[in-house]
This record gives structure tokens, C-alpha cells and sequence, in this order.
């Protein structure tokens, strides 16, 4: 994504006011904002002027963490952006290490954050490693919540290694935190977005591993079955079918014959621009052809073709694979 940090009007006619707001850089300015970093209004007196300077620095930081990597930049070089990286990666060793010797033992790691285990451990035990990994790296450490579980999802490549950016758990008051699983993904469809946020719902009720493992063979497993089902009996509104993605170049540029590139074409045929950045919306007929409208069809174009029930039956497998074969119940 290319961020961009900037002033959104908002108020009345001849009365404005304006929010400071991050942006997606590839969309049109009106497009829906990635995160609310405070507020400006220049009527009052004196002007009043609030950010949440946590979250601003965190989009700082990204953003331009971001931008030294790109290969166009204006400033900065790989060099920069690979010295920032290796920083991080030493201090996240020392971290790791840090916690090791006290006993901890060491479950997943991803950028700034540690998963660590030990049996028997409170949290004033865990408040006590947070305050001494600050103390001897100089960076300030919180602790976010202490897991009832959690599960690190495996590669598609091995089934014993977890992807970094990827694991969802409950925590100890029954908050549950989820990351990079299908449910929050954009180009998800609303059907498998819906089956794993209830198949997620279920599991946190669990209160252990043999819990987990019995709500998922019994609760998650009919519910998984009973979407598709409802798939092959063809009582799924198209609506819930529809995939989103966002268009990367013009139509004419594209130069495989993917999904995307099919979409836009019909939709340019149609006279519609489009343009980088912009999104569509399409539903898969017949993931085995190869030509347009007997492939995909966008949504809006859309006259009752049907839909590719073997193709979202296996997006639905999908989703509860990502939920089932986890790596490990923590």
C-alpha cells in the first residue's frame, strides 16, 4: 500500500473543519481511510489541533521505513532501508534472548512483537521481562495481553513452519485478535469472510487445546459443511460471491490473461475508465475457461450466469484449513 498522511475536510459549507487521516495512495482522494490520526479545527481560538502521536508516529515511521525500500525514491537508498531492517532484527534477538535466560520459551516473533511461554508465569512475571527488555534495549516494550491460546497457522510450503504474518488467539477476557487469516483479507468474498468469522466466534469459546480441537471437529466442521451445501444447492445470493481487487494498471496494460485483467477489459469494452488504484468488483462463472465473460463477470455486469460452485466450494476449504491446520494450539 502507498500511504499518504494528509487533512480531510469535513463540517459544513464555508464552516470547515478537517480530520488528519492516512490514505491510500493508489486510490481517489475520497476513498475510505485507512486510520484516524487526529483532528484540526482552525474556527476556534485558539485553533485546536489533537493527534494521537502514537499512532501518527507509527504511520511515520511506516511510511517512510516504506518509501526507502522503493526503487524510485526521491531520498534515501536500499542500503538505508536494509540497515533500519537489520536494527530491528538485532534488537528482536536481543529480546528473544533476554527472555530465554529467564526461564521463557520462545513461540513466534514478528517485527516488533515476541510470543513467549512459560508455565506458571503471571503477569506481573511477564510486566517484569516487558520493563527488562526495555531497560537493556532501549526500546519500550508493553505487554498487549496474556493468551488463553493462540494459533500460529503453517506455510503452504511446510507444514512445520508458521507464516510470520499470520496467527490468531484469544486472549485472557475473551478478546480474540486475528491477523492475515482469509476473514481479513480484502479480496475475500463476503460467503468465506462470514463462514470463518462464525468458525472463529465458535472457537473462542474454547478454553484449552482439547477444547479447541473438539469445538473444531464438531461445531466448525458442520458449520464448514453446511456452507457448502448451501453453495451447491445454489442459495447463495451473488452479492456474497463477489470478489474485490484492486486494479494495479490501466486495461490495456495487462498482459496475462488473470482474473483482474479479464474484469477490466469487459468493463473498458462497457466504457467504463478505470484507472490504478481503483476497485472491482467480479464473480467467477467458470474458473476452468479462459476467455472473459465465460470466466468471470464483473458484478455489475452481471444477467444470472451462474456461479462456479467447485471453485468457492474450495474457498471455503480454504478458510477452514487456515483455521485447522495450525502449526500448534498454544
Amino acid at each position: 500500500m502507498v500511504a499518504k498522511i494528509r487533512l480531510k475536510k469535513v463540517g459544513r459549507k464555508g464552516q470547515p473543519s478537517y480530520r488528519l487521516v492516512v490514505l491510500d495512495g493508489r486510490k481517489p482522494r475520497d476513498a475510505k481511510v485507512v486510520a484516524d490520526l487526529g483532528f484540526y479545527d482552525p474556527k476556534t481560538d485558539p485553533v485546536t489541533f489533537e493527534v494521537d502521536g502514537e499512532t501518527a508516529l507509527k504511520w511515520l515511521l511506516l511510511v517512510s521505513f516504506g518509501y526507502m525500500g522503493y526503487r524510485n525514491a526521491r531520498f534515501g537508498r536500499i542500503e538505508g532501508h536494509e540497515a533500519i531492517t537489520s536494527i530491528g532484527r538485532e534488537l528482536l534477538l536481543t529480546a528473544k534472548e533476554i527472555a530465554e535466560e529467564k526461564g521463557y520459551t520462545f513461540l513466534h516473533a514478528l517485527t516488533d512483537s515476541l510470543w513467549l511461554k512459560k508455565e506458571g508465569a503471571t503477569r506481573e512475571d511477564y510486566l517484569a521481562l516487558a520493563k527488562e527488555i526495555s531497560r537493556k534495549t532501549g526500546i519500550q516494550v508493553k505487554l498487549e495481553g496474556i493468551y488463553r491460546w493462540v494459533v500460529f497457522p503453517p506455510s503452504k510450503t511446510s507444514s512445520y513452519l508458521a507464516v510470520p504474518n499470520r496467527f490468531f488467539g484469544v486472549f485472557e477476557d475473551g478478546e480474540m485478535k486475528v491477523r492475515g487469516l482469509a476473514c481479513r483479507r480484502r479480496d475475500t468474498p463476503p460467503l468465506v469472510k462470514s463462514f470463518q468469522e462464525e468458525a472463529l466466534a465458535l472457537l473462542s469459546k474454547a478454553r484449552d487445546r482439547r477444547e479447541y480441537r473438539e469445538v473444531l471437529h464438531s461445531q466448525v466442521k458442520k458449520l464448514k459443511e453446511d456452507y457448502i451445501q448451501a453453495l451447491k444447492g445454489h442459495r447463495v445470493p451473488i452479492e456474497a460471491l463477489k470478489i474485490t481487487k484492486v486494479i494495479t494498471k490501466a486495461p490495456q496494460e495487462y498482459t496475462r490473461a488473470t482474473a483482474t485483467a479479464l474484469v477490466s477489459s469487459q468493463l473498458a469494452d462497457m466504457g467504463i475508465e478505470l484507472y490504478p488504484g481503483e476497485a472491482i468488483e467480479y464473480v467467477v462463472v467458470n474458473n476452468k475457461e479462459k476467455v472473459g465473460p465465460w470466466k468471470v463477470v464483473p458484478v455489475s455486469l452481471y444477467g444470472g450466469e451462474g456461479y462456479d460452485v467447485e471453485y468457492y466450494e474450495g474457498l471455503v476449504e480454504e478458510g477452514w484449513g487456515e483455521v485447522e491446520k495450525g502449526v500448534g494450539v498454544r
